[in-house]
């Protein structure tokens, strides 16, 4: 082992991203919503903490991370948004994949969703200031980060909420 076991702040709250998209595999469904919203949340209302637990090379078992069981349609302006068969089709995930492997089949998955126009953040505009307007810009919009989480078993129809991680660890370096 080379990373440590103590958990440290890592999750939703430590990103910089504004939105998120959760795909939920066994459930067929992503699930975006604006980061902002669903750590209001967890601020305002009491959801279950909830650890994860791994097991090291030695087959002992810690707990590699923390975060809580919300909802997805408590978080306001969250998106319910169907995986096409032939995306996930193409984008397998598997129970028995690593975490890595997992999360670059979900990023694939969402990608796959985005250049079919599926996934749709409607950019903030900002009025041009007279210099742009000579330019032809009478309007900016704003580009936003996307977080995309593998929450296998997630979803309404599946677990019944997301799971919002704050806190991990890194045994290996993984990342």
């Amino acid at each position: 082992m080379t990373g440590n076991i103590k958990l440290v702040p890592f999750g939703i709250e430590n990103e910089e991203s504004e939105y998120r998209i959760h795909i939920c595999y066994l459930e067929g469904y992503g699930y975006l919503f604006a980061r902002e919203n669903a750590i209001w949340q967890i601020h305002h209302f009491p959801y279950d903490n909830m650890p994860v637990f791994s097991s090291l090379r030695d087959g002992s078992k810690y707990i590699s991370a923390r975060g809580y069981k919300v909802p997805p349609m408590n978080i306001e302006n969250c998106q319910r948004i169907k995986i096409p068969k032939d995306i996930s089709d193409k984008n397998p995930i598997w129970l028995r994949d690593s975490t890595t492997v997992k999360g670059m089949r979900a990023e694939k998955i969402a990608r796959d969703m985005y250049e079919r126009g599926l996934i749709i953040i409607r950019p903030d505009i900002n009025e041009a200031n007279v210099n742009e307007q000579i330019k032809g810009k009478n309007f900016i919009s704003k580009s936003y980060a996307l977080q995309v989480k593998c929450d296998y078993r997630g979803g309404v129809d599946g677990t019944g909420f997301l799971y919002i991680q704050v806190e991990e660890c890194n045994p290996y370096n993984a990342h």
